[in-house]
Parts: structure tokens; sequence; C-alpha cells
């Protein structure tokens, strides 16, 4: 891998964002936040697809559904997309993953992209995993604790 690649996977452990190409052609900020319910895609991120993909699967929801936030706010979600290709960038090449539906966030014109927990355990996130690592690593010399 180039130094390049090596410092994205670095500036991601760090903040929690990583490069993701959306459906061939939009790449983007992620975050991967594991204590987010749903997946959530900006309007504005929503808009580039649409003018620079060849298709989006969207689909509009009967009944509204409310979405808490960090904060106290809650979302009304309309509609749903289905990313079909999402390819995140890691120190280890890229990972190509498909399928994935995110609740669309009406009053963000940013270009913003949550990938929430049950997502990240699907791709093998596991809080015990990263806990028995940190054992290792702390046991073994490698990584002063807190």
């Amino acid at each position: 891998m180039d130094s390049a690649g090596t410092k994205l996977a670095i500036d991601g452990q760090r903040s929690g964002h990583v490069k993701a190409t959306l459906e061939g052609c939009v790449l983007v900020d992620a975050l991967l936040d594991s204590g987010a319910d749903v997946a959530l895609i900006s309007a504005g991120l929503i808009r580039k697809l649409e003018n620079e993909a060849d298709f989006l699967k969207m689909k509009k929801l009967v009944q509204p559904e409310k979405v808490g936030t960090a904060g106290k706010d809650v979302l009304s979600i309309h509609r749903k997309v289905c990313l079909e290709s999402v390819v995140f960038q890691t120190s280890a090449g890229p990972l190509l993953w498909r399928n994935v539906w995110c609740m669309v966030d009406e009053g963000d014109e940013s270009l913003s992209l949550i990938i929430d927990r049950s997502t990240m355990e699907k791709m093998g996130y596991s809080p015990d995993a990263l806990l028995v690592e940190a054992k290792r690593r702390l046991e073994s010399g490698s990584e002063a604790g807190g």
C-alpha cells in the first residue's frame, strides 16, 4: 500500500471517517458511527448522486419514520435510498459493500453519509473484539493503558 492509502486509514482511525466511493462515481468522507441506529445520507449527497450515477434505487415511505439524533432533534424521514455499491478505502485496499440502505436527511445540504452500528456489525465490527485486542496489546506492552 502506498503512503497515501496508509494516511487515509490512519486518519479514519482517528476520526471515524473513511473515504468511500458511492455508485462508482462519487467520493465522500463516510462516518462510521457505532452510536447511530440508522444509516443516514444527506439530501445534498442524494442530489449529487442523482446527477452523476447511472441509476439510484429510491423508496418513498408511505408513512414518515421518526429518527432521533445525538442531540434533541428528531428527523422525519420520507424516503430511503439503496446504495448498490459502496467502496471503502482501507489500508489493506478497497472494500466493496453492496446494497446499503440509508434514510435520507432532507434538511442536510452537505455531502454526508453516516454508516450505522447495524451495518458495521454486518461488516464485522464488534465492541468485544476491540476490547479483546486492546487487552492483548496492553498485556504485550505495545500500548500504554489509560
